[in-house]
This record gives structure tokens, C-alpha cells and sequence, in this order.
């Protein structure tokens, strides 16, 4: 009878710890936006995110697009970018959400966000208000592609 219980017991905690891991190394954008029309949290489906460090140009991303959402009250873009990653300091990038068909509901350019390296991965942040609509924005990258 322990023997099951422990076997038991272990068999869901290798399953916590598979289902944990997983959700710490998927991809995506998260849009959290604290008031206005779009209030709420939306999140890109992490097979479609694409994460990139174009060398040459001098930027980093994480972005998303699903050009066949049409209902208006759903993401349809994001996209966070980090100018000059390799620089030492303060960072400056670009953002922009876009909602149905809305396209470039949210855009802001050369904005204060943040690039943390996690391995070959990477977490951008911004935070800030675009439009008077406070907002969220976190690309999670677990492999940024070097292009």
C-alpha cells in the first residue's frame, strides 16, 4: 500500500515539475492592459512567437501576428523590440499591439524597455502608457535565432 502511495506521489510531482518547466520555457508576448476599451491580458500563442537578434540591424525581438483573427475584442499582434542589445546601459525599442483588424492599435517608438539574457533566451519588458492606456508587455524567448 506505501508503495503506491509513494509511486503515487512521485508520478505527480514529475508531472508538475515537467508541466512547470514547460510553461517557464514557452515562447510568447503577453499584453497585460490596465484601463481603456482593451482592458484585460492577452497572450500569443507560443508556437507562432518569433524571436530573433538580427546582428547586423542591431535589434532584438519578440513578436507575434495571427492575420486571421477578425473578432476586434482579440490580439492580433505583438511585438516588443530592443534597439542596440549589445550596448551596455539603459535600452530604448519599439512596441506595438494590434487588436481584429485594427491594425497598429498601439504603437510607441524608441521607449525605455528592457532585455534580460536567460541563456540562449532572452525577457523583453516595456511599461508604460501609449494613448493613455497603461500597459504590460513581455516577449519570452527560450532560444533568441541569431540572423
Amino acid at each position: 500500500m506505501h508503495y503506491l502511495v509513494r509511486t503515487a506521489l512521485a508520478v505527480a510531482g514529475a508531472g508538475l515539475l515537467v508541466g512547470s518547466r514547460f510553461q517557464a520555457l514557452s515562447d510568447g508576448v503577453e499584453v497585460v492592459i490596465l484601463n481603456g476599451p482593451d482592458a484585460g491580458t492577452y497572450k500569443s500563442v507560443s508556437a507562432e512567437t518569433i524571436c530573433a537578434h538580427f546582428k547586423v540591424q542591431k535589434f532584438s525581438t519578440a513578436t507575434w501576428s495571427d492575420t486571421d483573427i477578425k473578432d476586434p475584442k482579440k490580439m492580433s499582434a505583438a511585438g516588443i523590440k530592443v534597439d542596440n542589445p549589445e550596448l551596455a546601459g539603459p535600452k530604448k525599442g519599439d512596441v506595438e499591439i494590434s487588436f481584429g483588424k485594427r491594425a497598429r492599435a498601439y504603437v510607441a517608438s524608441q521607449e525605455p524597455v528592457t532585455m534580460t539574457a536567460k541563456g540562449k533566451g532572452a525577457v523583453f519588458v516595456f511599461e508604460g502608457t501609449i494613448k493613455g492606456t497603461k500597459m504590460k508587455v513581455t516577449g519570452t524567448c527560450k532560444v533568441v535565432e541569431e540572423l
